[in-house]
């Protein structure tokens, strides 16, 4: 349970305000109950001293202890009474009577004492002269009475044990009843969460209920209002792409059958003017060896525009297997060297261990030839090609570098989108083709230009750079 939501910290703050209210009002309760009933307590003791002071009159005037003794001995007869005194006005004891001769006088320490004094009443018609006492006197004497708490502590105890069982018996079924009403508050807004999920997952279909209460349907109300909104738009955004993707493939067809029909076009009418010529009588063998060259040329270049537009309108799907980096790169620049003599192509190899990679030789020899292919198009004279290869943190770089014009700033970008050449031959699938097949390789290709003059282009290999899908 996380304390960052709403129903935690209100739940926290509710059974905190609840058993606090209830904790308080139990001892509030306790603490007037004990009160009221040691007040009551008290005053039935007062009572009962009052009515010994008012019977005691006569025998305290004669300070006769044996019509006290009665008396006294009545009184004892009231639970939690410990002893009692009838005192004359001097404060000499006329007579006394306890709970048991034996009673420990410590206990009068802790007992509570009542003292009454025991007032003459005028007689209206008996004449006390003649018993020889003081009729002009108010009070003669005091009763004195002990008596134990013991039976009111047991009592408040026992309330206060009634009080606490009830506090906590309310605390929990005040802290239920906020549960259960706390759950039905919440419990739509839960359920509106776990639909958001699901629509996160891309699960349009869901509706959400919205509960018992109003503001919980009015808000359940206008979720699925969003949600069909929401999936209406997926739809007719779903066909407008669906339709936009057919005319841009559409577009992508027809630019590409026209180049298609351009590239092949000027090959076909080479062959077609060459065999014209070969069809003339008196043809001499010179020129018809120039014939045979230039239909040979214009073969090769349809095979290889056949073999460019394959794969870049087909990509092969990539077989990847664990290649050691120097074999490969020495076997790739010492076949690119026989196709082109005249230039000097140089390998550097950076790393002095043999890195290994996982990729699809034949793809990523495809890329490197059309780099190399593109670099000898473009470089100058003899200038020499350098191809670096080397380890890196992540993985392994690969570098072409020439000595050509380099290429434009505006154009960085460009030159990788197909059909982009600069070349009057040229089909502009070469560098379209090495950008694919580096994609699939999960790798990046880069292009700079060098402060000495020229261009770079980079072939950047990551550590198990196989893509997840084709694994």
């Amino acid at each position: 349970m996380k304390f960052d939501s709403i129903r935690t910290r209100l739940s926290v703050i509710a059974v905190i305000f609840i058993m606090g209210t209830s904790i308080t009002m139990g001892c509030v309760g306790i603490w007037l109950t004990h009160k009221y009933v040691k007040q009551r307590f008290h005053e039935n003791y007062v009572v009962l001293s009052q009515y010994l002071a008012r019977n005691a009159e006569l025998g305290v005037l004669l300070k006769s202890p044996d019509m006290l003794r009665n008396l006294t001995a009545t009184m004892m007869q009231q639970e939690g009474i410990l002893k009692v005194q009838i005192l004359d006005d001097d404060g000499n004891v006329i007579t006394e009577s306890r709970q048991g001769p034996q009673t420990d006088e410590k206990i009068y320490d802790s007992a509570v004492s009542i003292r009454t004094p025991v007032i003459q009443i005028q007689p209206d018609s008996v004449d006390m002269a003649i018993y020889g006492l003081d009729l002009n006197s108010g009070v003669i004497g005091h009763v004195e009475l002990f008596y134990t708490a013991t039976g009111l502590v047991a009592l408040t105890r026992q309330l206060s044990v009634y009080f606490m069982v009830l506090s906590i018996f309310l605390s929990l079924v005040s802290i239920i009843w906020y549960w259960y009403i706390a759950r039905s508050i919440t419990a739509p807004l839960i359920s509106l969460v776990a639909i958001s999920r699901q629509v996160s997952r891309g699960d349009l279909d869901v509706r959400a209920s919205g509960g018992d209460f109003l503001e919980t349907r009015v808000l359940a109300r206008g979720f699925n209002e969003m949600l069909d909104a929401v999936k209406d738009h997926r739809i007719k955004r779903e066909k407008m792409h669906i339709e936009m993707a057919k005319q841009k493939s559409l577009a992508e067809i027809g630019k590409f059958s026209m180049m298609v029909a351009h590239e092949l076009k000027n090959p076909i009418s080479i062959i077609k003017g060459s065999m014209d010529i070969f069809k003339k009588k008196g043809l001499d063998q010179t020129t018809k060896q120039s014939m045979i060259l230039f239909i040979e040329e214009e073969i090769v270049r349809l095979n290889r525009l056949v073999d460019d537009f394959l794969l870049f309108s087909k990509p092969k799907k990539p077989l990847f297997s664990n290649v050691s980096m120097a074999y490969f790169l020495g076997d790739v620049v010492e076949r690119f060297r026989f196709t082109v003599p005249e230039k000097e192509i140089k390998l550097c190899l950076h790393d002095n261990g043999d890195t290994c990679m996982e990729i699809d030789r034949m793809l990523m020899e495809r890329a490197l030839l059309n780099i190399l292919s593109n670099a000898v198009d473009h470089c100058n004279g003899d200038a020499p090609i350098e191809v670096h290869g080397r380890k890196t943190s992540g993985g392994y770089e690969i570098a072409v570098k020439d000595r050509g014009p380099g290429v434009a700033q505006d154009l960085m970008e460009e030159i990788f989108n197909p059909f982009y050449t600069t070349r009057a031959k040229g089909t502009g699938l070469g560098l379209a083709i090495v950008r694919d097949i580096v994609t699939v390789h999960n790798a990046t290709v880069l292009v700079e230009n060098r402060p000495e003059g020229g261009a770079s282009f980079e072939i950047n290999l990551v550590t198990q750079s196989m893509p997840s899908f084709l694994r």
